[in-house]
């Protein structure tokens, strides 16, 4: 599952859109630079240290001018970031998980995936932010802005603009002292001074910022890494997927090596450029070259297997409907993570629409959706194929023969994939190049220089991994798993303490207590967005969060180690590996 990502090149006007057909923690946003009146145009949207301009406080600035994204547009474009390469897996994550399994767990990995954006959605909410209050003079007409700062439990008591906040920001993260010089008295001056010193880096995302707060400098940096895991396991599994594709037509070399490393003279230069913008022109092409691939499976499917009435009746209670063991039910759970992923990218997507409040509804039906067409293809491909492949090990298009019409639909995915993966290599590239302290706008030697080593170590690496489908089930069960399901009720609770404990300071008590009576919640929510209304609500939301955290973190660890155990055993030749295997097209 994929989507895309823009780069501003500079000052633009803030704009979002998405590529089912690049991967799912890059987004595609021009950033409101004019308005900030910052240096940099860069736009990483989900990594924490990428150069995204900073936002007013997230839980309460309003929608930008070009934030003009309905329920339904939200919701389709949900949709179309769920269909992208990934779904080439689903038949195989059918195969490992079996057909009752899988279709219990696709409607359950749907609602998992709907309670971690309305978690992600609610931290929002619960970060701490200056509060800057502007009177305006209307008898001579001039601005006399009395800059106030205060602590976050104040925050919802204030009316703000959006210029105000802007102002704000923007003389935090340049220490501008002399435009909040003006303090209201010392707690007001020592709050503000304590913001100055536990700001997150300039340009930090959303999510990193919600990382920060809730687990300060190692939650910022445990989302970093597990965005480079995941940039760079998707560039791997691309290559992959590309060789695979690549030895199914005449122009293979009949070297695995050779049919991969090519890739770089294309992948690198078309990263390296300082405006990609040309690249979401492929973005119809992609969802166009999935919805043709799998008319094609179903078509050679029924010329090869006859009716799905047939796969039908071969269906056995003990070998087609669970998984075999652990490890195969693991395997699923990564491909299926992988496919909905849906979560990570919940502020890009959130940041687009003109009613942000309503994200959590687009999501809902964006999730009935996606649920609905995953069961057709994975079930149904893996029912159709029945009769003549007992199993799936690789992507589906490895079962389709070696006719004009499967090669055409191959290199047409091969052309989609390869102008996706640049738009993966540049954010991980920037935090990459973040890290090293390399200006990727004026040190382009540098930035190109970056990105080769990155495109390199990913192609060769793909040389000795498996498969596409492997690739992607480890990639799903560690770095999408705790983005998406670990991380968002963790972040949850503990943002929730922090607001509780903040709040609670003027109690006898003044301590911080996730289950407390009702007159004390009410007394600490005072009209706050994002606390429970009531006692009950809060102990639900408190046990709800923790049990999501415990499942998500066992499973994370689970099936990390046995995924990441199952890319070894096919790596070392104990199974097809997913991997080319030219009798099924015999």
């Amino acid at each position: 599952m994929e989507e895309s990502k823009e780069n501003g090149g500079g000052r633009g006007k803030g704009r979002m859109g998405f590529d089912e057909e690049s991967p799912l923690l890059v987004s595609t946003m021009e950033l409101d630079l004019d308005d900030l009146d910052f240096d940099t145009g860069k736009a990483d949207l989900l990594s924490p240290s990428s150069n995204a301009a900073a936002h007013d406080h997230p839980s309460s600035s309003p929608p930008s001018s070009e934030a003009t994204a309905t329920v339904t547009q939200t919701c389709t474009n949900i949709v179309k970031t769920c269909m992208g390469t990934g779904t080439l897996a689903l038949p195989f994550a059918a195969s490992q998980g079996g057909l009752l399994f899988n279709l219990i767990g696709l409607a359950a990995f749907a609602y998992w995936n709907y309670y971690a954006v309305d978690a992600l959605v609610k931290c929002l909410h619960l970060l701490p932010a200056p509060v800057i209050s502007v009177s305006n003079n209307n008898n001579n007409g001039n601005a006399d802005e009395q800059h106030r700062i205060s602590g976050s439990e104040r925050c919802t008591r204030h009316r703000r603009t959006r210029s105000s906040m802007q102002r704000l920001f923007h003389s935090i993260l340049h220490k501008n002292e002399d435009a909040v010089k003006q303090y209201n008295n010392d707690e007001d001056e020592e709050y503000y001074q304590s913001v100055l010193q536990n700001q997150p880096p300039k340009g930090t995302a959303t999510y990193g910022k919600v990382a920060w707060y809730a687990l300060g400098p190692i939650g910022f940096q445990l989302v970093d890494l597990a965005l480079l895991i995941f940039f760079m396991g998707v560039l791997i599994a691309f290559e992959d997927i590309i060789c695979s594709m690549v030895a199914n037509t005449p122009f293979t070399t009949n070297s695995k090596a050779l049919d991969t490393l090519w890739t770089i003279f294309i992948i690198v230069p078309i990263a390296s450029v300082p405006n990609f913008k040309y690249l979401s022109n492929f973005s119809a092409m992609g969802i166009f070259a999935i919805f043709f691939t799998f008319i094609i499976v179903t078509i050679y499917g029924i010329q090869q297997n006859g009716s799905i009435i047939n796969g039908l009746s071969q269906i056995s209670w003990s070998e087609h409907m669970w998984p075999k063991n652990i490890t195969a039910a693991s395997n699923w759970f990564g491909v299926i993570t992988f496919g909905y992923g849906v979560s990570p990218i919940t502020y890009n997507i959130q940041q687009s629409m003109k009613e942000p409040n309503l994200m959590t509804k687009a999501t809902e039906r964006a999730l009935f959706i996606v649920l609905i067409v995953y069961i057709i293809i994975s079930d149904g491909i893996r029912i159709l194929f029945l009769p003549t492949v007992p199993d799936f090990d690789g992507d589906v298009l490895q079962y389709l023969p070696n006719t004009w019409l499967p090669v055409t639909v191959r290199l047409a995915m091969i052309f989609v994939i390869l102008m996706t993966a640049p738009v993966l290599l540049i954010p991980c590239g920037e935090l990459v190049e973040g890290k090293l302290g390399i200006d990727s706008q004026t040190q382009v030697s540098h930035r190109i220089l970056v990105r080769l080593c990155i495109c390199t170590i990913c192609t060769v690496t793909s040389i000795y991994v498996p498969g596409f489908v492997y690739v992607i089930s480890f990639i799903g069960s560690f770095c999408i798993s705790m983005l998406g399901f670990v991380f968002p009720p963790l972040f949850h609770l503990i943002l929730l303490k922090q607001r509780l404990k903040e709040s609670s300071l003027d109690m006898p008590t003044g301590s911080a207590k996730l289950f407390m009576s009702e007159q004390e919640l009410m007394k600490v929510k005072d009209g706050r967005e994002g606390l429970p209304s009531s006692r009950d609500e809060l102990r639900k939301v408190v046990i709800v969060d923790v049990a999501f955290l415990i499942w998500g973190a066992i499973s994370t660890v689970v099936t990390t180690y046995l995924t990441f155990a199952s890319l070894l055993e096919q790596s070392s030749g104990g199974g097809g590996g997913g991997g080319i295997d030219d009798s099924v097209n015999a």
